[in-house]
């Protein structure tokens, strides 16, 4: 096959030259695949450790350029991926309740309730929340801000950079 490489002219040269790569393909024993499954792992990481270092060098306004000519030529966005964003801020005092809430007695009763007049299961349980945040003296409030000004304080000095913004 590698000797046909570079006599491939037309589709149908392409698409003769498929049939007999996957008929040599399936003819192989499990065994025989091995190697390149092997490879194809290799491969993959390597490709994975590139494009990791690739997101952690490029700066947002080479992503902004490429999103810009990317419109342009009406193709989607591409955005960082999401382990490129595993230093998120802590959450505030009010979500770290409303956290505690959803997981409670009340929370998952509310939650289980489903759909009510007055909305979801989900949107019901944030309403709940958020009254019973507002109920709550500074005193019960004291531990969900305690815990996030903590947490606050290791973000900024894991992320001075980040932290000076806010």
């Amino acid at each position: 096959m590698k000797e046909r490489r570079g006599v491939i002219k037309t589709s149908i040269d392409t698409q003769d030259l498929a049939k007999e790569a996957a008929a040599k393909w399936n003819g192989f024993t499990l065994a025989e695949k091995q190697p390149y499954y092997n490879e194809v792992e290799v491969l993959k990481k390597q490709h994975e450790e590139k494009l990791h270092e690739y997101w952690k060098t490029t700066s947002p306004l080479t992503v902004r350029k490429i999103n810009a000519r990317r419109k342009h030529d009406g193709r989607t966005k591409i955005h960082r991926p999401s382990q490129e964003r595993d230093n998120k801020r802590p959450k505030g005092p009010f979500f770290r309740f409303i956290e505690m809430f959803r997981q409670s007695g009340d929370g998952r009763a509310i939650q289980e309730a489903g759909t009510t007049a007055t909305g979801r299961g989900t949107i019901n349980v944030a309403r709940e929340a958020g009254q019973r945040w507002r109920a709550m003296s500074a005193s019960e409030k004291a531990p969900y801000v305690e815990a996030f000004q903590k947490e606050q304080s290791d973000w900024q000095a894991n992320n001075p950079s980040k932290g000076a913004s806010l």
